[in-house]
C-alpha cells in the first residue's frame, strides 16, 4: 500500500510569463506597497501625537491604519520579491501562514470599519433626515453593490479566469494604498493635527496647548 504524498510547496501562475512585465509590475507594486506604509505610518503617528486620538473617528482610524500595513504586508513584500526573482514556489507553511493572517486581518479590518460606521450613525446630527437620505432604493443599491463580488465570483463557472489575479492585487495593494487619502488625508483636523505634529515651528502657540 503507497503512502499518501505529502505537499510541500504550490507553484504560482504569477501574473506574466515576460520578464519585462515583471520586472514592471515589481517596480509599480514596490512603489504602491512604500505609498501605502507612508500614508498609514504618517496616519498613526499624527493621530497619536495629538488630541485626535481621544476621539472615537480616529481612534478607529489608527487602528485601520494599522490593519491595512499588517494586511498588506503579509503579501506584498514576497510578491515584489518573487517577481524580482523569478520565483514560481512558495512552501505549504508559507501559504498557510499567509492564507490565515490575510483572513484573520482582513476580518479585524471589517469589524473596524463596522465600528466606524456606528460611530458615524450615533453622530447624526440631523437624525430627522435619516429615513430620507437612507430611502429604501439606496440601502438596496448599497446591499446590491456588498453582494455583487460575491456573486460574481460563486455564480460562475468553477474556471480560472486572468480577472481574478487583478481582482486579487486590487484588494491586497491597490485599495489599501488609497485608504489614507480616502478616510483621512482628506480631512480637515487631520491635516492641522499633521501640520502641529511635523510642523511645530509654524503653530508654536497650539503645539503647546
Amino acid at each position: 500500500m503507497k503512502s499518501p504524498r505529502n505537499i510541500s510547496e504550490f507553484i504560482l501562475l504569477g501574473l506574466s510569463y515576460d520578464q519585462n512585465i515583471q520586472i514592471f509590475c515589481s517596480v509599480l507594486f514596490l512603489f504602491s506597497y512604500v505609498a501605502l506604509l507612508a500614508g498609514n505610518l504618517l496616519i498613526l503617528v499624527s493621530i497619536r501625537l495629538s488630541p485626535l486620538y481621544h476621539q472615537p473617528m480616529y481612534y478607529f482610524l489608527s487602528h485601520l491604519s494599522s490593519m491595512d500595513i499588517c494586511y498588506t504586508s503579509m503579501v506584498t513584500p514576497k510578491l515584489i520579491a518573487d517577481l524580482q526573482r523569478g520565483t514560481k514556489t512558495i512552501s505549504y507553511g508559507d501559504c498557510m501562514l499567509q492564507l490565515f493572517a490575510v483572513h484573520f486581518f482582513g476580518g479585524v479590518e471589517i469589524f473596524i470599519l463596522t465600528a466606524m460606521a456606528f460611530d458615524r450613525y450615533a453622530a447624526i446630527c440631523k437624525p430627522l433626515h435619516y429615513v430620507i437620505i437612507m430611502n429604501r432604493t439606496r440601502c438596496h443599491l448599497l446591499v446590491l453593490a456588498a453582494w455583487g463580488p460575491v456573486i460574481f465570483i460563486y455564480l460562475r463557472p468553477p474556471t480560472t479566469f486572468p480577472e481574478d489575479k487583478i481582482f486579487a492585487l486590487f484588494y491586497t495593494i491597490i485599495a489599501p494604498m488609497f485608504n489614507p487619502l480616502i478616510y483621512t488625508l482628506r480631512n480637515l483636523e487631520m491635516k492641522k493635527a499633521m501640520k502641529k505634529v511635523w510642523c511645530p515651528s509654524l503653530f508654536p502657540k497650539e503645539a503647546h496647548s
